[in-house]
């Protein structure tokens, strides 16, 4: 396994942190990677500027999110089918996958009330 560069590491603590967490401190980067802060500072800016990562709040970071926007579609089909389209991707799916779909985009719902 190859050793992560120090940049490596840094971006990597971000996505993980967030993945546990709204946003990554300075502090809880520093204590993921072991790194002094002065490397931590010099790799967080070199990530804002590439557009890695983004700035929440002062002091706190996200991942960017680089996904495209694409749009969105869903056609109710005859004999309880649906039509998803997310780009250029179309789906036919069932009503017990579509069913099993909602109850997952609720839960995200609920978690993005909740400030999560």
């Amino acid at each position: 396994m190859t050793p992560k560069s120090n940049r490596e590491s840094v971006l990597c603590a971000i996505h993980t942190i967030c993945e546990h967490r709204s946003a990554a401190s300075k502090q809880q980067i520093v204590a993921m990677t072991g790194l002094k802060h002065q490397i931590v500072d010099e790799h967080v800016k070199n990530l804002r500027e590439s557009g890695k990562i983004n700035m929440i709040v002062g002091g706190f970071y996200e991942p960017a999110d680089t996904m495209p926007e694409r749009l969105v579609s869903v056609t109710i089909l005859p004999m309880g089918r649906y039509k998803i389209e997310i780009g250029d991707l179309v789906n036919d799916i069932s009503g017990r996958e579509a069913f099993s779909l909602a109850k997952m985009m609720a839960g995200q719902l609920t978690a993005f009330r909740a400030g999560m």
